[in-house]
């Protein structure tokens, strides 16, 4: 028996924490993918409402009538028609409208009555309504620098917040009041820049919270449902050990731990699969924007990456999709990811930066390079015998000398971008 009692506290119990470690881990993996679903719906519709607050004909009617060009019926009828212009394409948007000087100019699907005050700033901003499970969306209007306007959109959260349950895992969106109220009734665990792991007797929760707002993910798991094939497992392992006594010691001891190598290879593939999952963008294999998020920890991007910061948008891809439809534009997007990933090298990045944008990274190269890079991809793109039509992108690029320069070099890339594709 004493033999027996070495084994289950030299072998058995470190592999039991060891097996929990593991499956708690790949909870949080799980978890921290339902949130990168969640900001991958959040930025596409923010990045949609700015190609709406963006357009230059629009910008031009409201700096016009700031300037007492147009009156105000005349604006209303001028914007109308091009606010609504292909504003149906932005997928799960409810309502919009547009107002100037606090007088709307143009509407959507009959939006709500805003009754409150427009922040002043000219930085888009989104908040979350949990009640409807809405998202909203401010979009300020600038031209010749000043804020002339804003967009205001309403966006269906529903069919996003539908995605967070699965795999046994419930997610939802909880406010600042409720985060509150949950961390005072339990322990923590772990304390990250965006989430908290806390537990309590009965359960494990991941806390994470969703950036540009005041709302968390909230994603609870039970013990007894996450550590059950653990529990299964190991207790069958453990009456069969006592049962079966000191002769069969070293066999059962063998079977314990190459099921255990099994239970850790599948978790450990299982965490693999979640990072691929929120780091690959499905359609096209470019990498998601989330990488510039997590590229460091992933140790993928480092604090002296350097180079040339590329903003890319298709040209007039809305008609791609209305006149051939919407398999035909994923064939396009994929294409377009095909061609960049054979013209650059392995240490390029290539990123799904939101609908038919993309960001391109060349590493240690210079603006004169990289413009004869792009417009190689540029010619072998709009040249691809399979597309029986016009293709081609537009294009802005900064240089940037680290990590830290690169959030700004991005937003010059994209300001040059929508320049390129006003003169063209």
């Amino acid at each position: 028996m004493g033999m027996l009692l070495v084994v289950y506290l030299v072998v058995y119990l470190p592999m039991v924490n060891n097996l929990r470690s593991l499956t708690v881990e790949n909870m949080h993996m799980a978890a921290h993918y339902k949130m990168t679903i969640l900001q991958r719906e959040i930025n596409q519709s923010v990045v949609g409402s700015k190609g709406i607050s963006t357009r230059s004909l629009l910008k031009e009617s409201l700096y016009r009538y700031r300037n007492g060009e147009l009156s105000l019926d005349e604006l209303r009828t001028i914007s109308q028609s091009r606010f609504t212009d292909g504003i149906d394409t932005l997928e799960n948007l409810k309502s919009a409208f547009r107002v100037s000087n606090g007088k709307i100019i143009a509407t959507y699907n009959n939006p709500k009555p805003y009754d409150e005050e427009i922040p002043s700033g000219n930085e888009i901003i989104y908040s979350i309504d949990l009640q409807k499970d809405e998202l909203r969306v401010i979009s300020p209007i600038l031209s010749n620098g000043q804020i002339v306007g804003h967009d205001i959109f309403y966006y269906d959260l529903g069919p996003t917040i539908s995605k967070l349950d699965m795999e046994g895992l419930k997610g939802t969106v909880v406010t600042d009041e409720e985060m509150t109220s949950i961390l005072s009734s339990s322990s923590y665990v772990d304390i990250g820049d965006t989430h908290v792991i806390i537990e309590d007797n009965s359960t494990i929760y991941h806390i994470e919270s969703i950036p540009g707002t005041h709302e968390y993910l909230f994603i609870p798991a039970e013990k007894k449902v996450l550590f059950n094939s653990v529990n299964r497992m190991t207790t069958t392992n453990l009456l069969s050990f006592f049962a079966i006594g000191i002769i069969f010691i070293v066999a059962s001891n063998l079977i314990t731990t190459k099921l255990a190598k099994e239970r850790i290879v599948a978790l450990e593939s299982g965490r693999e699969m979640y990072r691929s999952k929120y780091l690959i963008d499905p359609l096209t294999g470019a990498y998601t924007r989330r990488v510039l998020l997590d590229g460091k920890d992933e140790k993928l991007l480092t604090n002296d990456i350097s180079g040339v910061a590329v903003m890319m948008d298709l040209t007039d891809f809305k008609s791609i999709n209305d006149n051939h439809g919407h398999r035909e534009g994923d064939r396009v997007l994929v294409k377009l990811v095909e061609t960049m990933k054979d013209a650059l090298r392995e240490e390029d990045f290539v990123i799904r930066y939101g609908g038919d944008e993309f960001l391109v990274l060349l590493r240690e190269c210079d603006l004169d390079e990289a413009r004869v890079i792009i417009e190689r991809i540029r010619d072998s793109f709009r040249l691809l015998p399979q597309f029986k039509y016009n293709i081609d992108f537009d294009f802005g690029m900064e240089y940037f000398n680290n990590l830290s320069e690169l959030n700004s070099s991005i937003e010059k890339s994209d300001e040059r971008m929508y320049i390129h594709k006003s003169k063209n």
